[in-house]
């Protein structure tokens, strides 16, 4: 059970109201955010006309709001809308749905207007916007809102949707929209003009993007209707040479069994648009799923090894491995660990045995004399390093002490703090070290630390002993 002092809804409710207002008061002084949530809360206890006054005239202001927005200012945004948005779907839209839908509506409004002010990409406000067009379909239903009413909303968020918040609306839409409805919206993105959808828009028409938002919507409603033509044919031929776009088309291929069509369409991008990363991966595991559904496993087995190979992707070379009949497995497991404990790619292979994890062959790359220098082998989460410190600390002391040198060399309090406490994990694990072969034991190695040549500088020097002193001093 929590303590009575614990900070939560329970115990503060224990205050005296008198208290809690001045509590309230306090707290508020000096931030406007808090504030406006104060008498938002105010104006909702006051009745539901009263808060939609309050929140539409915020909601108003922030249209006309002209300063950028960066990574800060967009939470602090995000939090205040999301504020409002809870009250409006959760408290007026519950009560009076056609109050909650006007309000609802105005914020879904906002969204053009915050957009064009974001320096930061994928903010807190954009998670607010797409929550809202989910109670703009709640709120509907509820208000039993003519399907053809709903549908010319839609279209003017559809029409100022140029920062793709909704490229789906007409899927989230679809259960207030009807079958009607839906249509509705349709024959409008079909027959609507340029003149038209500038009167309609709320923010600032931009036609060049005209074609591309009527394209937009169009395939959002092939989607809900799982036209798969449709839906293929309202992206551009640009489109079909970006590869995470023609991922995104052949999965809807697949899934309406045509991975004849999926796998042409894969066939044909450029590649040399293609670079090897997560996009990359997208599509070539759509090039999986269609090689698979068309019977030919063995073309897919032959991806699985080739994406393995090129990226040392753990998952694609556990589901290569578990395709393969009895006992084979075990040789081609064996075969491809000692291709990464080869590879020319040090880094990524090291990385790869060690969550595979095989620490053996991560041990034997460390100590490859192909490899002068395995600092750069300390580049990866440091999770990674617990289990195999233990089973081989001699490695690991090998990548520590290179990775204490160089953070020496370019100095900087952050690099010799790391240094510090790269030296304490040697000082820790060397124990464990029953022999060092032809390399310095630690007494040999600290010796040689604490000479003039072994830094940059005399003062990163001092300041490298007294962190690590300090360090020492603490664990013991």
């Amino acid at each position: 059970m929590a303590a009575r002092t614990t900070l939560n809804a329970k115990n503060l409710e224990a205050l005296e109201a008198p208290r809690l207002a001045e509590l309230v008061l306090e707290l508020t002084e000096g931030n406007a955010a808090a504030k406006r949530r104060a008498r938002a809360e105010l104006c909702l206890a006051a009745g539901p006309n009263e808060a939609a006054k309050f929140i539409s005239k915020r909601l108003a202001s922030l249209m006309g709001a002209k300063s950028d927005l960066d990574k800060d200012h967009d939470i602090t945004l995000g939090k205040e809308l999301e504020g409002y948005r809870r009250m409006i779907s959760e408290r007026v839209g519950v009560q009076f749905p056609e109050i909650g839908l006007k309000l609802v509506l105005q914020l879904l409004d906002l969204a053009p207007f915050v957009g064009h002010r974001q320096t930061y990409w994928h903010g807190s406000v954009d998670q607010v916007f797409q929550a809202a067009a989910q109670d703009l379909r709640d709120i509907a239903i509820e208000a039993g809102t003519d399907h053809e009413a709903l549908a010319d909303h839609a279209l003017r968020i559809i029409l100022d949707d140029s920062g793709q918040n909704f490229p789906l609306l007409a899927v989230t839409l679809a259960p207030a929209l009807g079958k009607s409805g839906l249509e509705y919206l349709k024959a409008r993105l079909k027959t609507i003009k340029e003149e038209d959808a500038e009167k309609i828009c709320r923010y600032k028409f931009r036609k060049y993007m005209f074609k591309q938002q009527i394209a937009v919507g169009l395939r959002g409603i092939a989607f809900f209707q799982q036209d798969v033509e449709t839906f293929i044919r309202h992206f551009s031929k640009n489109d079909h040479a970006l590869p995470a776009i023609t991922a995104e088309l052949a999965e809807r291929l697949i899934e309406a069994d045509r991975a004849k069509a999926a796998l042409k369409l894969l066939d044909a991008v450029d590649r040399k648009l293609d670079p090897v990363d997560f996009v990359h991966s997208e599509r070539r595991e759509m090039k999986i799923r269609a090689l698979d559904k068309l019977g030919r496993q063995e073309e897919a087995q032959e991806e699985r090894l080739a994406i393995y190979r090129e990226i040392f992707s753990s998952r694609h070379l556990r589901e290569y491995l578990k395709r393969l009949p009895d006992f084979e497995d075990i040789e081609a497991e064996e075969r491809e660990l000692d291709f990464a404990m080869n590879s020319n790619r040090p880094l990524f292979a090291f990385r790869f045995l060690l969550e595979w994890p095989d620490y053996d062959r991560a041990a034997k790359l460390v100590l490859s004399p192909e490899i002068e220098d395995v600092g750069f082998l300390y580049n990866i989460p440091s999770h990674l390093f617990a289990e195999f410190e233990l089973r081989h600390p001699l490695a690991a002391t090998l990548i520590y002490r290179c990775a204490i040198a160089e953070n020496l060399m370019w100095g900087g309090k952050g690099r010799v703090k790391l240094a510090a406490k790269l030296l304490l994990d040697c000082a820790r694990i060397a124990p464990l070290i029953k022999d060092y072969d032809e390399y310095d034991s630690h007494e040999e190695y600290l010796y040689d630390l604490r000479s003039v040549r072994s830094t940059r500088s005399r003062s990163w020097r001092a300041e490298f002993w007294r962190i690590f002193e300090e360090m020492q001093l603490a664990e013991t």
